[in-house]
């Protein structure tokens, strides 16, 4: 299972939360705190699969019509070379009473009005963008009434699922969607979001939409909430969404609310090691944070805390070396200081030989070797002991 290839994927959150026409007594102010909320979901930088450079927001209030929002898609669809994952929410009517026609409402949606369908987002426009996107892996969340209706079954045979494909409904063909009065999210949408925020336990590091959905249906159904409905094509379920923060790699590690909560010496000590022990297996953010605490502790009023904080500071910092040697070995080839080293030995040489009665130019050839040996031996230590490095070295100095 993996991630989406940031630089090669997109994001598009489509919403509209306030209304002129026929849903003008019926604005869904959570709609915009959902396409924001679940946008930072899935750009986190230590958890998400996108990149916010490559996530596009579009709220309906803000545009002419559709066509603008089409425009906008079909060129974030065409930007897509790996994943692209389109989210939509307002409210939505059918085409007639009984066929499959799905329609996002926008502002000035009325049905009233004989032309109703131009001011309308036709889902069949969307669903052709999103199939027409080079992007071999396409998904698509809709949070609104009838949102079934997206669903290739509701389309007919002609309609049928499509290879690299995934449907997530938050409500069936039939069934209107919900959002709670004074609730920040719509009922589907905050489900999701505090899904993805808190991860799934007994799964691996990455949650894939397959991971999530049956815990999604699980938690809309306790509520008493509409059920969603999950259509996907086999070969989706490699591809994730998110992180699993709920995995050990991602778990913030027990002992740092211990050192932020206790004052007493031996309790802390015991949380320090235990910080040792979980550094090695925590995933990158989560070693931020630990590394960030212990450092704060090197001034602590107690000695025996600064000092083993210090230590297992230190700890932290070799093994961080240790682990990338050959890119800290190559970062130190051009470093000013060991090339002098290297100089230094060289005239050094030079001058003992000359001392001893050799002819100089002998002596200088002889030299170089020398300068050799004590620049390399210089490139190896500093990459090797980190108080030879300094500290944008061990930032990744290119």
């Amino acid at each position: 299972m993996r991630l989406p290839v940031p630089e090669k994927s997109q994001l598009v959150l489509i919403g509209t939360s306030q209304f002129q026409g026929e849903f003008a007594d019926h604005p869904l102010s959570a709609v915009r705190n959902n396409v924001n909320d679940l946008a930072s979901v899935l750009t986190d930088a230590n958890y998400g699969g996108f990149l916010p450079s490559r996530c596009t927001k579009i709220f309906g209030e803000e545009v002419i019509g559709p066509e603008d929002i089409l425009t906008r898609l079909h060129a974030a669809a065409q930007g897509a070379k790996d994943v692209l994952l389109v989210y939509l929410s307002s409210h939505a009517v059918r085409g007639d009473a009984a066929g499959n026609e799905l329609f996002i409402a926008l502002p000035k949606t009325d049905r009233n009005h004989p032309a109703w369908r131009y001011w309308s987002l036709a889902f069949d426009d969307i669903r052709r963008i999103v199939r027409q996107s080079p992007a071999p892996l396409r998904i698509v969340v809709i949070d609104t009434c009838y949102a079934g209706l997206a669903a290739p079954e509701a389309m007919g045979a002609e309609h049928m699922q499509i290879s690299g494909t995934a449907t997530l409904a938050a409500v069936g063909p039939n069934h209107r969607a919900v959002a709670p009065k004074g609730d920040r999210h719509t009922a589907f949408t905050g489900a999701l979001i505090r899904l993805l925020n808190r991860g799934v336990d007994g799964t691996g590091p990455l949650l894939s939409i397959a991971d999530i959905f049956p815990h999604l249906e699980s938690e809309l159904a306790s509520s008493e909430l509409p059920r969603p409905s999950l259509h996907r094509s086999e070969n989706i379920d490699g591809l994730a969404l998110v992180s699993n923060r709920a995995h050990e790699s991602h778990r913030v590690p027990p002992a740092l609310t211990t050192l932020a909560e206790h004052g007493d010496i031996p309790t802390r000590l015991a949380a320090l090691s235990d910080l040792s022990t979980s550094y090695a297996a925590a995933n990158p953010a989560v070693q931020g944070l630990i590394r960030e605490a212990v450092a704060a502790l090197r001034s602590d009023d107690s000695k025996m805390i600064a000092a083993r904080a210090e230590g297992l500071l230190a700890d932290m910092t070799v093994g961080e070396v240790s682990a990338n040697y050959p890119k800290r070995l190559l970062a130190q080839l051009t470093y000013a200081w060991w090339i002098a080293a290297g100089v230094i030995a060289a005239a050094g040489c030079v001058l003992v030989l000359w001392r001893l009665d050799w002819y100089l130019p002998y002596a200088a050839v002889a030299a170089v070797p020398v300068a050799v040996i004590g620049y390399l031996g210089a490139v190896a230590s500093s990459a090797i002991f980190p108080a030879a490095i300094s500290k944008t070295d061990l930032e990744g100095r290119p």
